[in-house]
């Protein structure tokens, strides 16, 4: 999902556009994974518990995300 949407940025945004659609599609993938595991599997607990590690690890990966930003995508101008 996150390699998707950093070559349709790429592809068919401009510089900022394509920042603000990797970001939002990276926040919102882990809330459809919660949601699809839960409605599919709603009695594993493990399932549920991975899934809010995942939340925690989330922030991190977002970090390194913005710092990869100047690589993603070339500066305009």
């Amino acid at each position: 999902m996150f390699a998707t949407s950093i070559l349709t940025a790429r592809l068919l945004f401009n510089r900022a556009d394509g920042i603000a659609m990797v970001n939002g599609t990276l926040t919102r993938s882990l809330s459809l994974s919660l949601a699809v595991v839960l409605s599919t599997f709603p009695d594993s607990v493990v399932a549920a518990l991975l899934i809010a590690i995942a939340y925690e690890i989330q922030v991190q990966i977002a970090a390194w995300n913005v710092k990869a930003t100047k690589y993603l995508f070339k500066a305009e101008g």
